[in-house]
């Protein structure tokens, strides 16, 4: 760990800023009101015969009877809310809740629940503006830590045709020309030519001359 000061002083400060991002939190009326379902939840779900896992934040109840599915970020940057409808993490935690397995007390259950609202939840946006600024003035919040979005079947079911779609990509031996390093690559010409496919020896050469590169370095 790098300190770039006082390493006492600076823990004080880490300290001091926890303490004030849940002091907001703990008073942000939406977290007083809601039930926890599920935290820190791990989850398995099946895509194309491949197997994903992770764990959920948190999946929460209202009064209302709404279910949110939350991904706590603590970065400093807040996410763009524009971003929230293809965040494929966040689409994958939904589509797991959906249609996927959670753990829970050692036991892995099937909930099939389309969350209301899948959401990142933007924890410094519980920090306070120590001065007044075109954003905010000292003494408030620096905003509304929920970011929300709304996430349909059509839209799980899209996102699945988009996962498959880039596991095809990704698992091809020969996906795409890389155009950076054709001066020094030895198999430019059936490369550049796009052709649909590739033979089975030629990309048996390739994966033996990069086992080759990645033992030299």
């Amino acid at each position: 760990v790098y300190w770039r000061g006082d390493r006492k002083h600076e823990l004080e400060l880490f300290t001091r800023n926890a303490v004030e991002i849940l002091a907001g939190y703990q008073s942000f009326s939406e977290n007083r009101n809601a039930i926890a379902l599920f935290s820190e939840c791990p989850f398995r779900v099946n895509i194309g015969g491949y197997r994903f896992t992770g764990t959920i934040d948190q999946v929460r109840k209202y009064p209302n009877g709404k279910i949110e599915l939350l991904d706590f970020k603590s970065s400093k940057q807040r996410p763009h809310p524009a971003s929230l409808q293809n965040d494929w993490q966040l689409n994958l935690y939904t589509y797991a809740l959906r249609f996927g397995e959670i753990e829970v007390d050692g036991q892995w259950v099937r909930p099939s629940i389309l969350a209301y609202f899948s959401s990142i939840y933007f924890l410094r946006a519980h920090e306070i503006r120590k001065r007044t600024t075109v954003n905010g003035k000292a003494g408030d919040e620096k905003g509304d830590p929920l970011l929300r979005t709304r996430k349909s079947l059509q839209d799980l079911r899209h996102f699945r045709k988009e996962t498959l779609d880039l596991l095809k990509v990704m698992l091809k031996d020969w996906h795409f020309p890389n155009t950076n390093g054709c001066l020094i690559c030895s198999f430019k010409e059936q490369c550049l030519s796009r052709q649909a496919s590739v033979s089975t020896s030629l990309a048996g050469k390739a994966q033996e001359r990069l086992r080759e590169l990645e033992l030299a370095n």
